[in-house]
This record gives C-alpha cells, sequence and structure tokens, in this order.
C-alpha cells in the first residue's frame, strides 16, 4: 500500500507538534541557477525568467524569511540540517536556493556539504574549487579560511564535503563534529548543512545532533509517511529540534 503524501497539510499531521507554528511554504525545486533575487547582476540572471521560475524564488525568500522567524532569531543558532528520508528527494537545490535568497538579503550565508560519501557534488557545491572540505576540518589537516570558499554572489560562502582519509563512521564519531561545525559557522548569519538521506547511515542523526536543529525535505507521491514519522521520532529522541519541512512537488 503507497503511503506516500499528497498534500501539505497531511505531512503537517504526521510530525505535529512541529516547533514552527506554520507550515512551510510549498517548494518546486529545479536549477538552483534561477533562484536569484530580481535585482540580482545581469551577469548572474538567465535572460528571461517565467513565472513559475519567479514563483519559486519569491518561495526562497519565504521560506528564508519564516526561518529567520522561527529558528535564526536566537544569537546561539546560526546552523541548521536539511534532512531528507527519501532518496530520490534532492536537498541540495532547496539548500542552494535558500542561501541565495538570504545572500541577497544582506545575510553572510555558509552552505555545507556533509554528505562526506557522495563524491560527486551537485549544484552550488559543484561549483567549490578548493582541495579541501568539511572532511579536512575534522581530520584537523585545514582550517575554516582554507576550506571555505566565495560563492557565485556576494555573501555566500562553501563549505565542499571533501575528501575523507578515514572512514565517515569514525569521522562522525570521533566526537570533534559539533565544535568543528561551530567553529566554521563563526561570522555567517545563517549555515545550512545538506546531510546525507536518513535511514541508509546515522550521518544524518550525527549531524542533526550536532547542529540542534533539523528541517525535513518532503516530496509529493514519493516520501514515505511512516519513514518520515521514524526519522522524526528518532530525532527528537537525540533532542534535535524539528523546525518544520519543504513540501516539494515536482
Amino acid at each position: 500500500m503507497d503511503d506516500s503524501f499528497d498534500s501539505a497539510p497531511a505531512t503537517r499531521s504526521l510530525i505535529k507538534p512541529i516547533w514552527a507554528v506554520n507550515w512551510l511554504p510549498r517548494f518546486r525545486p529545479r536549477s538552483a541557477q534561477h533562484a536569484l533575487a530580481p535585482d540580482a547582476p545581469a551577469a548572474l540572471r538567465p535572460a528571461a525568467r517565467t513565472r513559475r521560475e519567479v514563483d519559486e524564488s519569491d518561495a526562497a525568500h519565504l521560506l528564508r524569511a519564516q526561518l529567520r522567524l522561527r529558528w535564526f532569531n536566537a544569537p546561539n543558532r546560526r546552523m541548521l540540517a536539511i534532512v531528507s528520508v527519501d532518496p530520490r528527494e534532492p536537498d541540495d537545490p532547496i539548500a542552494s536556493r535558500v542561501v541565495l535568497a538570504s545572500a541577497h538579503a544582506g545575510q553572510k550565508t555558509l552552505l555545507v556539504d556533509a554528505d562526506i560519501r557522495t563524491p560527486v557534488p551537485s549544484g552550488l557545491l559543484a561549483r567549490a574549487r578548493t582541495s579541501a572540505g568539511l572532511c579536512s576540518l575534522l581530520e584537523r589537516r585545514a582550517s575554516p579560511t582554507e576550506a571555505i570558499v566565495p560563492g557565485s554572489v556576494p555573501g555566500l560562502w562553501l563549505l565542499p564535503a571533501g575528501t575523507p582519509g578515514e572512514s565517515p563512521e569514525k569521522l562522525f564519531a570521533n566526537g570533534d563534529l559539533k565544535q568543528v561545525l561551530q567553529e566554521a559557522a563563526k561570522g555567517f548569519d545563517m549555515v545550512l548543512i545538506v546531510t546525507p538521506r536518513i535511514g541508509a547511515y546515522a550521518d544524518s542523526l550525527v549531524i542533526s545532533e550536532a547542529v540542534g536543529g533539523a528541517l525535513f525535505t518532503v516530496q509529493r507521491h514519493h516520501t514515505s509517511a511512516s519513514r518520515l514519522k521514524e526519522a522524526a521520532s528518532q530525532l527528537r529522541s537525540m533532542d534535535v529540534m524539528i523546525v518544520g519541512a519543504v513540501f516539494t512537488d515536482i
């Protein structure tokens, strides 16, 4: 029997009680290059934008504003994990659009790729050119200033996953993850961390616990209700605050 979601209200009713009072907007992720503010430099914008692309940009700015109100409104909350339970759900385009919207709003923003098991990143993170990365920070082979590189627009910075010198299990089990992420987040207003799919490995749970807050991505007609419910239960048992979810409709 198919237990996937067909509407945002159905998703909201499942993961209640959630900390965010209101549901986060529906989101249709496409290419991250279109998630630019209307006043972005002409060289960075496509020649023409469709109504759908404009709507998606507005959704990204609305999501950024909601996250600012419901999570990043406290001095000690600069980081948020983006979590999916569906292997087909593209987390990076969602995170990419939000960090672009944040940078265009004048906030110093960092996008972190914490999926160190995936050798080929996508979206904005694929453009990061550095020999270092999160793995280098965890193994103390580099400093944040060496691993974090500027993004495609002013105010946006990227921390790619990098190449692990030892197994991911050892990297995330050494107890340094929280400290490393806090060091990397210094000076930033918003830090979004893309995690591996929850369930396949323990990585997402460990990362979310270190960050303290998580935002689910839920794909229409694909994300399993039972998997989402189990994931929400696991995170709450680790005292991770579930900020809400982005209901995507691709």
